[in-house]
């Protein structure tokens, strides 16, 4: 394709995008967040040589006046539908009252339908005269961008600007967008949603050291607890057990490090009055900058995110939760029941006010009403580096356990697969609510909190389209175990985060 074919396709879609601004202004509202993600930030980008990021979501109350941004350059632009003079005036005096300026050099305006022809005059007072803002820069539409686009642009950005409008405003996907918004499906204004992620943040040094402990004299210890229960003795431990049995036996475990090879790791200070000295040989003890171990070699990543996990484990026991995991199984955390005397278990925590919130249910045979397993909550832990930010993975789950308390029910399975189909995006939402805000809130009501990792509450972020839950066609499920009584968990709702 030509130059001037291109350019003739780029100046097609660019109407396209404009006539389909003007139908939905015409049903109701237009949302930049609708095209902001997949054309105008990757358009303005490749036209300008910058790096806008969409600042709706987290950043809105502090930007209000902004949709997208580039700190970096300086960079700032309010995306609107609206042409009018106060709309321009409305937008400039919250980028003045906000003090924008020590993040920008000024704000520019693009509107999605044609500009109007505003009069000089009103330009040459406040609040127009107190930032670097004038009519023909400060204003644009995407008539300006065509102008811009034909001008200045050649080779290669000029044919991913052709491709990028011609994949969203395709006869396909503007019909397709049309048919949702009108059947309801889905709204042209966006939605606050969460990801399944926390923002986690950890101490900035290790410490590794070479083992070197008398292992001979706790194997002996622990093969004096097996002969006690009966049970045969062992030739050998891992290091791991060896290490926590000697913790245990001097009161003082702890599972914040982990063992690779023959050197222990840990963000514990070994150069102080660490626990853990007692194992390791003191002259071979380095500390050395988290960041720079785990970007080595995946094999270092992958130990720093098992480190990670166990300094999790750390943080979860003071907040009454415990690992439970066997072969086959998933990592989990869940909340702990008392061995002695199991029994459903309330936790007080903090969301908007504080609250009480049952982490352990009794699951009860509706018949004859003695108790058949417990049900527990917990959540399937991962963490992921994702362009340099740390975050903790959170799954929302249920472990189900036999009338002791501990022991996986052998009907876990179907009594799983019971309460999975009882529960729909709403209630793992608010699952997922639950756990970040107990996982990340400080307080008396906690003990006091594990200082080499902390979490961050869940953080929103605007989704466009909206998707209408309640008109997409709900599965088919025929419910199992009709004699057991799962009691609905009905403790949460929006009222308790917003």
């Amino acid at each position: 394709m030509n130059r001037q074919k291109i350019i003739d396709s780029i100046g097609i879609h660019l109407a396209r995008f404009k006539a389909e601004v003007e139908t939905l202004n015409s049903i109701g509202s237009y949302d930049i967040n609708l095209h902001s993600e997949n054309v105008l930030i990757p358009l303005l980008n490749t036209i300008y040589d910058i790096s806008l990021v969409n600042i709706n979501a987290k950043e809105k109350k502090n930007f209000p006046a902004v949709d997208l941004a580039d700190f970096k350059n300086r960079v700032s632009y309010q995306v609107t539908s609206t042409v009018s003079l106060s709309k321009v005036k409305e937008t400039v005096t919250k980028f003045i009252d906000h003090s924008l300026d020590k993040h920008f050099d000024s704000v520019i305006i693009l509107m999605l339908r044609k500009k109007k022809t505003y009069s000089i005059q009103s330009f040459a007072k406040k609040p127009f005269t107190q930032i670097a803002f004038n009519q023909t820069n400060s204003i644009l539409d995407l008539d300006d961008l065509y102008q811009v686009i034909n001008i200045k642009m050649s080779g290669e950005k000029l044919e991913a600007i052709e491709r990028l409008l011609r994949s969203e405003f395709a006869d396909i996907q503007i019909e397709q967008r049309k048919k949702r918004i009108k059947n309801g499906h889905v709204l042209a204004q966006p939605e606050t949603i969460y990801s399944n992620m926390l923002e986690v943040k950890f101490s900035r040094q290790l410490y590794i050291a070479d083992l070197d402990f008398e292992e001979q004299m706790i194997t002996s210890l622990l093969n004096g607890k097996r002969r006690a229960k009966g049970w045969k003795s062992k030739k050998s431990y891992k290091k791991e057990a060896l290490i926590k049995e000697g913790l245990r036996a001097k009161s003082k475990l702890c599972n914040d490090w982990l063992v690779s090879g023959n050197q222990l790791i840990t963000f514990q200070n070994l150069h102080a009055k660490s626990p853990l000295v007692d194992f390791v040989d003191q002259g071979t003890i380095t500390a050395i900058n988290s960041e720079f171990y785990y970007t080595q070699s995946e094999d270092n990543l992958r130990i720093f995110k098992w480190l990670l996990r166990n300094v999790l484990t750390d943080h979860c026991y003071g907040r009454e939760m415990e690992v439970f995991s066997k072969r086959k199984k998933p990592y989990l955390l869940r909340f702990k029941n008392n061995r002695k005397t199991p029994r459903a278990l309330k936790t007080r925590w903090i969301g908007k006010k504080e609250s009480t919130k049952t982490v352990i249910f009794e699951v009860r045979n509706k018949k004859e009403g003695h108790i058949i397993c417990f049900r527990h909550l917990g959540f399937i832990p991962t963490f992921e580096l994702i362009n340099e930010q740390w975050y903790l993975v959170v799954n929302p789950t249920w472990s189900f356990t036999n009338p002791g308390g501990y022991q996986s029910s052998r009907f876990e399975p179907s009594y799983a697969k019971g309460i999975k189909e009882r529960e729909n995006n709403q209630t793992v939402y608010y699952l997922f609510r639950f756990l970040g805000y107990f996982l990340s809130k400080k307080g008396d009501m906690f003990f006091k909190d594990n200082e080499h990792i902390k979490i961050f509450p869940p953080e929103p972020f605007e989704f466009a389209p909206s998707l209408i839950e309640s008109k997409w066609r709900e599965l088919n499920v025929s419910l199992t175990n009709s004699d057991v009584d799962y009691t609905d968990d009905n403790e949460l709702n929006a009222t308790l985060f917003e």
